[in-house]
């Protein structure tokens, strides 16, 4: 019985890939990440969120007060200041769609990417956000996750577009729930949102911010699964 639940196990994971969920919370650290698709990183980014007062906006409010529209690379975005960092308020897109090269429609339907942007590969999300803008550290979006909620599930209401499971969007990020790509098939397209950061965790995994129904936090997977991009002002 235990080698067949071994066998299942391993199974799986080649199966599910960059979406086999794990909680991580005490485990030994990483040293060699491709058997272990997702980690999560609880560590602090400097800053202590006490109460939720400065996001007391509505989402109205930070439509009126807080987007503006810039051009970065051939197109133009919303983006928004969050913690002192301007960041993009909607997906990056390319001017097309190139799975030989890591570029990918949510969902492998190329309607979604007007509103959903593109899913990259991590490779090839270090070359999308043009000069003047950078693909987020780990240390950025953690900072921006502690600005925004003192708990995961806070922390992901306050990120989400209010269309998706009751999302506050407080801050104006916008979080759209684009999924993700691995090995040719397309996940969690409408539930999950996942930005990958310049951070690798190892030779073969990177970090990304993961945002779902319950939970917003850093964790890695494997470099070669295609996520959204959010460029932030150099």
């Amino acid at each position: 019985m235990k080698k067949l639940l071994i066998l299942l196990a391993i199974v799986s994971l080649q199966t599910n890939g960059c979406f086999l969920f794990k909680n991580e919370k005490t485990a030994a650290p990483c040293t060699d990440c491709d058997d272990l698709p997702r980690q999560e990183d609880n560590t602090s980014a400097g800053s202590d969120f006490l109460n939720d007062t400065h996001n007391n906006k509505t989402p109205e409010q930070v439509n009126q007060n807080t987007f503006i529209q810039e051009q970065i690379g051939a197109y133009t975005y919303k983006t928004v200041v969050i913690n002192g960092q301007t960041i993009m308020a909607e997906n990056m897109r390319s001017p097309k769609t190139d799975n030989a090269n890591g570029i990918y429609a949510p969902n492998g339907d190329e309607a979604n990417v007007e509103q959903y942007g593109h899913l990259y590969s991590w490779e090839a999300a270090q070359k999308v956000c043009p000069s003047g803008w950078h693909l987020p550290t780990k240390k950025e979006f953690k900072a921006i996750l502690e600005y925004v909620g003192h708990d995961d599930a806070r922390r992901a209401q306050n990120l989400r577009i209010t269309s998706w499971d009751n999302g506050k969007d407080r801050n104006g990020f916008g979080a759209l729930p684009a999924g993700g790509y691995f090995k040719e098939s397309y996940y969690y397209f409408a539930s999950h949102a996942d930005f990958w950061s310049s951070t690798a965790a190892s030779t073969s995994s990177a970090y990304r911010l993961h945002i779902e129904s319950s939970e917003a936090s850093m964790i890695f997977h494997f470099k070669e699964c295609g996520y959204s991009v959010r460029c932030i002002k150099d």
